[in-house]
């Protein structure tokens, strides 16, 4: 995991605890968003967005809560890239590409050209 990817993960914990209300380096952010969710922008497009006691998506506990990750398809599906997987796979999403094929766990997406 790359360092960036380690701190977007301290970054997220102290957001959802609200510790921070944000955190931004490079090219990824996350802000706290409507009703207490945390969003997580590369180049200013959404990967996805925590929730408490979301229903799909990884889960994390902290702090005596639940959340919930539930990753932007759509961001993935115009931008395929190695660092749009790399930071999805850090924040629990098992997202892959084999024979140039996107794959989410095992399910294919298409790619949006």
């Amino acid at each position: 995991m790359r360092k960036i990817e380690l701190e977007l993960l301290h970054a997220v914990r102290s957001v959802l605890l609200g510790e921070t209300s944000g955190w931004a380096k490079g090219n990824t952010i996350v802000t706290r968003g409507d009703g207490g969710s945390v969003q997580v922008f590369l180049h200013g497009n959404r990967l996805g967005v925590f929730t408490q006691d979301g229903e799909q998506g990884a889960f994390y506990h902290m702090g005596g809560k639940v959340f919930a990750f539930a990753p932007d398809t759509e961001t993935l599906l115009r931008w395929p890239t190695n660092t749009t997987m790399s930071r999805l796979r850090a924040l629990g999403v098992p997202v892959s590409r084999r024979k140039g094929k996107v794959l989410m766990g095992k399910s294919q997406l298409e790619v949006i050209k």
